[in-house]
């Protein structure tokens, strides 16, 4: 930041304290923050201010492959979570005070155990495959986001509602591709572009014959017009 550079620390909150782990978590070298899983606890809480400085943002890759995480409270100064930022958390299941994010990158929590995802106040999903590959996903909220990247859900294999605060215009490709147990999108009317293979194998149940003022990429129903 423009006041110097900070770590977090990592904090137990919860039935298991620990106080063994380090003041602060090195990047070894690579620019990747909390890559050193056995210095992080399952639960990590991270506070609005470090040493006087306001955490503002996260790096890109920050928790990158970190498989210790299994549940993160987000600080309210934080509203972008970035390119890869939870990418391969296998184990991560929650994202906790996530009301105050507004931007999403490419992959940023692709391949995660997360359940539900709700950003109510999303503005933009900057990139592909954000949450693609969540196979515990069931529920997520895009919140105001007028488009939805290619494979942004691609292989969310339990995912069966998706909601929206706004208006949801476009569907990039595989967006949805392979969500088999997909059947709420209630910005479907508001339609008016959906990519090629977007609801491949998703066996999504919807009048596509209603979306008089939408245009359909190759194969981008399994019903194709």
């Amino acid at each position: 930041t423009s006041d110097g550079i900070i770590s977090l620390k990592p904090e137990y909150r919860g039935a298991s304290l620990t106080t063994s782990y380090p003041d602060s978590v090195s990047d070894n070298g690579v620019n990747k923050v909390g890559s050193k899983n056995s210095e992080l606890p399952k639960c990590l809480y991270i506070p609005e201010i470090v040493d006087g400085i306001t955490a503002s943002s996260f790096p890109n890759a920050v928790f990158f492959c970190n498989e210790a995480l299994e549940s993160v409270v987000l600080p309210k100064t934080i509203t972008e979570l970035p390119l890869g930022c939870f990418n391969y958390c296998y184990n991560l299941e929650n994202v906790y005070n996530t009301d105050h994010i507004k931007k999403i990158g490419k992959y940023a929590l692709q391949l995660t155990a997360i359940k539900r995802a709700n950003f109510p106040n999303l503005q933009e999903i900057t990139g592909i495959s954000a949450l693609a590959g969540c196979g515990y996903l069931t529920y997520a909220n895009v919140g105001k986001v007028t488009n939805i990247p290619d494979e942004t859900f691609r292989f969310a294999v339990s995912l069966d509602r998706v909601i929206s605060e706004g208006d949801v215009t476009t569907l990039g490709a595989k967006a949805f591709a392979r969500t088999h147990k997909l059947k709420h999108i209630d910005f479907m009317a508001d339609l008016t572009s959906i990519g090629d293979a977007c609801f491949l194998d998703s066996y999504m149940d919807y009048d596509w014959n209603s979306l008089t003022n939408c245009t359909f990429g190759t194969y981008a129903t399994d019903k194709q017009l």
